[in-house]
């Protein structure tokens, strides 16, 4: 399909370890695309609640992350299943965003 190539108009999107590489790619590739949307982002890494690799995670963006005026962001997550785990990392993670 014919799409518009600037990046205002080029986002990626994913769920679960499809939003880490969302999340990822729009810090490291901040001139390429323009937003993302991760959701119900795999932030613990495993099938269960852990502290390293959510903090692992926070390192990373803390250094990575683009200015907030030039991207836009969609986070969110699930209260069931294995969205459940994610009660701990994802305000972390939120917290990390509002700053």
């Amino acid at each position: 399909y014919a799409t518009r190539p600037e990046r205002e108009a080029t986002f990626l999107m994913g769920s679960s370890m499809g939003g880490l590489i969302s999340a990822y790619a729009l810090c490291e590739h901040p001139k390429v695309f323009g937003g993302a949307a991760c959701l119900s982002t795999h932030w613990i890494g495993t099938f269960q609640r852990n502290d390293e690799v959510p903090s692992a995670a926070i390192a990373y963006l803390r250094g990575a992350l683009p200015e907030p005026a030039s991207v836009k962001w969609w986070m969110d997550r699930g209260t069931t299943e294995l969205d459940a785990q994610y009660d701990q990392a994802q305000p972390r993670i939120d917290a990390l965003m509002a700053d």
